[in-house]
């Protein structure tokens, strides 16, 4: 006789998630926006105009409340940036690193590392 030892894995999917209402976004994108405001690195936002899972307004307040951030919009890509363009995300992302750099090269910002200016 042959025993089982464990236990049948479910077959049923979980629930879908409860649909967020404008509310509940509102009310996470303020929370969002308060926390990014102590970022002080430089941001790269990359965004689809017509993403129905994040609006392109939410990216823009998102930009805003940074206080060193970039928005690029990446066009016909949806929420699945770099799945859908992954050669444009990587190019956006080269790019912005770069830009990032080039003040650390200046002379001038090298002898200014490591001091805490106000």
């Amino acid at each position: 006789m042959t025993r089982r030892c464990c236990a049948r894995r479910s077959t049923r999917r979980s629930a879908s998630p409860r649909p967020v209402s404008p509310g509940d976004r509102g009310r996470e994108l303020s929370e969002l926006e308060h926390a990014v405001s102590s970022v002080q690195a430089p941001v790269l936002l990359l965004a689809d105009p017509r993403d129905t899972l994040v609006p392109i307004g939410t990216a823009r307040k998102l930009a805003r409340a940074l206080p060193d951030a970039r928005l690029q919009l990446v066009h016909d890509t949806g929420h699945h940036l770099p799945r859908r363009a992954p050669d444009t995300v990587a190019a956006a992302i080269a790019a912005f690193l770069a830009a990032t750099e080039e003040p650390a090269r200046r002379p001038e910002m090298r002898s200014l590392r490591g001091m805490n200016i106000p």
